[in-house]
């Protein structure tokens, strides 16, 4: 076979397989979606960049018959690794074809295709949250999530299985675990312990031994040796005489260790300005971003290994609801959008009939929300409970809101006047910003912006709500 190829099987995976290539020299403009009836993916391994470029494409498809797909590739080689290898569900080699393997191969799938089609809504594209996909995916594969210790990564480890999901695998991966874990969605067992880069997360510290006055690594070592007839303690260079060992202080011959002589310790010696001390001071060097730090401030990690509990699996069955929308609707109620709707018709009808006051139809959109709680962790709720305070603040009784999305959001502000919304929207934006500057290394961009209900205006609520999510 030539060229970089893509498989599908017509049907479930056989004996007598039947199978469809397609040269995939442009794979952006390859369309997935039209295979979701297919019982697996074979992906040709001519190179580590093609098959990781194609897995990834499958990996971050919303559709779940998509990117739950068996994937398998076919004649893997020595060059790809085996993080990729460990990322699909199985390698395939026709030149070294065992019977065996392949029949285990075929429950492999034959198990995932009957968990993806037993879920909700498996043919939609419906999922765009990625804690929501990688539930999912380990859900299908009834497997457990073990770290691989790795040095592509500047982060040590990796967790191949659900690291594809991520468009820049990075250590938002750790957090979202955290977060997994705080919603008794993860159960976890100890897997390793590590030190990491209190800069930029990198796994490969260097730690030196310093001088104590001048911070010089130039060091050498010499033995402190310990005479036993006199008690004289000194350097090794104290004792070297031409080659032989010779007490400076009572000048006898020092000779066999543990019958005259003892070496209890060391004596670092500095190059560069001649200081010897017995204690060097201890500093870590980040081999990625290269800042020196004493390693007690550096982050200790606990890796983990991790499985789906009881309640991921029926998430992953029936939905997750979105966390931040459950921290809203504490603090407020959201109305059903078709509801808002009605609301917001009446609002313009009334606006006309009675031509002595506006209203104002906001827009808000926070980008990227779904992946707070990938960059918090545990503390997610609580930045999301204090999102949820500050939309309340703007909000008087008579207004009313909606969810368009998990991070999209439309409100009504009754009888109020352009100036009145613009001010109130800008404090809401300026206090939604400092709070995830303040709290995430990630910028979120937060968009606000309204369309105020005159009487002269010709547009329904449907026009009107095309209208300011237009950008959307």
């Amino acid at each position: 076979m030539e060229g970089n190829n893509i498989f599908f099987t017509r049907s479930e995976i056989c004996y007598n397989i039947e199978v469809i290539a397609y040269d995939c020299a442009d794979i952006d403009k390859f369309q997935y979606r039209d295979f979701i009836d297919t019982g697996l993916f074979l992906i040709e391994g001519i190179s580590e960049d093609f098959a990781r470029k194609v897995l990834s494409r499958i990996r971050q498809s919303p559709v779940p018959a998509i990117y739950l797909k068996p994937t398998i590739i076919l004649e893997p080689g020595d060059h790809i690794s085996k993080e990729l290898q460990s990322a699909c569900d199985g390698s395939m080699s026709v030149r070294r074809f065992n019977g065996v393997y392949f029949q285990q191969l075929q429950d492999i799938i034959e198990r995932i295709n009957r968990k993806t089609a037993f879920l909700d809504n498996a043919d939609k594209e419906s999922d765009t949250n990625l804690v929501f996909k990688i539930l999912r995916y380990l859900y299908s594969r009834a497997t457990e999530l073990v770290p691989m210790k790795s040095t592509a990564t500047i982060y040590g480890f990796t967790y191949p299985d659900v690291e594809i999901f991520f468009s820049r695998p990075d250590k938002e991966i750790f957090h979202s675990f955290d977060f997994l874990e705080s919603q008794r969605l993860f159960s976890s067992t100890f897997y390793d312990r590590a030190y990491f880069c209190s800069s930029c997360h990198s796994a490969f510290l260097n730690f030196k031994e310093i001088c104590t006055r001048c911070e010089s690594p130039n060091l050498r070592t010499d033995d402190l040796i310990h005479h036993f007839h006199c008690g004289y303690v000194g350097p090794f260079d104290d004792f070297n005489r031409e080659g032989k060992l010779v007490c400076p202080k009572c000048d006898r011959a020092v000779k066999h260790i543990g019958t005259d002589h003892d070496k209890p310790s060391i004596v670092f010696n500095c190059n560069d300005c001649g200081n010897s001390f017995q204690n060097p001071n201890i500093i870590t060097d980040c081999y990625n971003c290269g800042k020196l730090t004493k390693p007690e401030e550096q982050i200790m990690r606990t890796i983990k290994k991790y499985s789906i509990t009881p309640l991921a699996e029926n998430a992953s069955i029936h939905g997750m609801d979105s966390l931040f929308i459950k921290a809203l609707e504490k603090e407020i109620e959201l109305l059903p959008y078709d509801f808002f709707k009605k609301f917001l018709n009446i609002e313009i009808k009334r606006i006309k009939r009675y031509k002595n006051f506006t209203s104002a139809l906001c827009l808000l959109s926070i980008k990227e929300l779904d992946k707070v709680y990938m960059e918090a962790g545990d503390r997610a709720k609580q930045i999301f409970d204090e999102l949820s305070s500050a939309i309340k603040a703007l909000l008087r009784t008579s207004d009313v809101i909606t969810s368009l999305s998990e991070s999209d959001f439309l409100i009504i502000l009754t009888e109020t006047e352009e100036e009145g919304a613009e001010t109130g929207l800008d404090r809401l934006r300026s206090r939604i910003k400092n709070l995830l500057d303040n709290n995430l290394e990630q910028i979120h961009e937060v968009h606000i912006s309204f369309r105020m209900i005159e009487d002269s205006m010709e547009l329904d609520s449907e026009g009107l709500i095309a209208d300011i999510t237009e950008d959307l």
